[in-house]
């Protein structure tokens, strides 16, 4: 068995046995008996800590998108097996990009074959493959569906934003913006902001343009979205969904208008891009821009 099937393997053991009873037992207590029992060489403790950790702390976002593509199955009615293997595939689709999706599915499909029932492992791989489906669906069939995509009762907005690449030569380069703290991230705004019929793809048109100036876009492929709380002076926090896209320009020449939100907008080399951002989601995010841009011929 694998180092990280094996860990995969003992964290399942240990969502099993805190969904058994009833999430009353501490998870990494759990963990770090159930890798004393039955994994006690086991050399990478820190990927089960780091896999254990996001799944508990994503949890309440991780039933939402079981409950979203398994409609016909309540989750209680769910084994528990079946759930905690789905909640570990889940994770690593959504939330940790270095795990290739394939790898993803695959591995939550052989932990189905091990220790789940006869029928687990067309199951688990029947939610995976229509989540994996979605979340790697065109500008325009996502355009068809905008209404669905808020899958959390608490999104209150949904923005879009880009990650935009030019080539020259052998090197590539991606536009960044300073935004209203001083950090670098990638371009993005309101969907809808002036015209309620907008779509994403004329958003990111527009947001693009507004903040960098580039006019002409080939957009190529979703990458992932963001979940992150907006807070305004006198006014309760909520969250907002920000949808990211890869998008590719033949514009070398930018400029910005100093503002409140853009302070800043420069082309920086691929290999500068990782340093340089100012936020952990925006550098996951980046992550997995790169492995996607490696799959796509032109």
């Amino acid at each position: 068995m694998s180092g990280r099937h094996l860990g995969r393997t003992v964290v399942l053991q240990t969502l099993f046995e805190w969904d058994f009873n009833k999430k009353n037992q501490s998870p990494e207590k759990l963990l770090e008996k159930n890798l004393k029992d039955f994994a006690p060489n086991f050399k990478e403790k820190n990927f089960t800590q780091s896999l254990l950790g996001g799944i508990i702390d994503k949890i309440n976002e991780i039933d939402q998108i079981i409950e979203k593509y398994a409609p016909e199955w309540p989750i209680e009615k769910i084994t528990i097996i079946d759930r905690n293997i789905l909640r570990i595939g889940i994770y690593e689709l959504y939330f940790s990009p270095e795990v290739p999706p394939k790898v993803a599915i695959d591995e939550s499909i052989e932990l189905a074959k091990s220790f789940g029932g006869d029928s687990s492992y067309r199951f688990i791989n029947g939610v995976l493959g229509s989540i994996y489906k979605d979340i790697t669906t065109s500008v325009e069939d996502i355009n068809k569906r905008l209404h669905d995509i808020n899958i959390s009762s608490n999104i209150k907005e949904v923005s879009v934003g880009a990650v935009v690449y030019r080539k020259e030569g052998d090197k590539i380069f991606f536009v960044l913006i300073k935004d209203a703290i001083d950090k670098w991230t990638f371009p993005k705004g309101k969907i809808g902001l002036e015209n309620p019929n907008e779509t994403i793809k004329e958003a990111i048109e527009r947001e693009v343009e507004e903040e960098t100036n580039i006019k002409k876009l080939n957009i190529k492929k979703y990458i992932d979205y963001l979940d992150v709380t907006v807070n305004q002076p006198k006014q309760p926090p909520y969250r907002k969904r920000i949808l990211y896209y890869l998008a590719e320009t033949g514009q070398k020449d930018i400029k910005y208008e100093d503002s409140v939100t853009v302070k800043d907008a420069q082309w920086f080399e691929k290999d500068e891009v990782e340093k340089v951002l100012g936020y952990k989601e925006a550098r996951s995010l980046f992550k997995k821009t790169l492995r996607i841009m490696d799959k796509i011929k032109d």
